[in-house]
């Protein structure tokens, strides 16, 4: 379950980092952050890795180590559920109350697309709340570690 909801948070915020080749630099941190304690990433291995990689890693240090960046994922996912869930529920109201097949196909289109646009909306707002804090987070994080480790 968790690797399905990380999957479907990084497909939902892909697109903010859409534009840049390091998604690590783009929030601040640093290139060892992946480093295993058994296994030592050089920088040839980071160079390597792919874009798709990158993203990955960067949202599951996210998801460890950030818990509003956890919460929003799950914020999201229920955004999501509970729309599909009244999407359903509305186009069952059709059925029963007996209209034409023509209007039921007319006016689930048009719940669907009601619910769908609300639900991109607040998954929107979610991520841009959510973008802001853990940049702050990441900030506060790397004064923490960084400065312990250089005294």
């Amino acid at each position: 379950m968790l690797s399905t909801l990380f999957t479907y948070t990084s497909t939902c915020l892909l697109f903010l980092s859409r534009f840049s080749t390091n998604k690590r630099y783009d929030v601040g941190l640093p290139n060892y952050i992946f480093e295993n304690e058994h296994e030592s990433i050089n920088e040839h291995t980071i160079k390597k890795l792919s874009y798709k990689k990158e993203i990955a890693l960067v949202y599951e240090w996210l998801y460890i180590h950030c818990s509003s960046f956890r919460s929003t994922c799950y914020i999201v996912t229920s955004i999501w559920s509970i729309g599909f869930l009244l999407e359903f529920l509305g186009r069952l109201t059709l059925i029963l109350v007996r209209l034409s097949i023509n209007k039921i196909v007319i006016y689930g289109y048009v719940i669907l697309s009601s619910v769908t646009s609300i639900m991109i909306l607040l998954t929107i707002i979610c991520i841009v709340k959510e973008r802001k804090q853990t940049l702050i987070f990441i900030k506060q994080w790397k004064n923490d570690h960084l400065n312990v480790q250089q005294e």
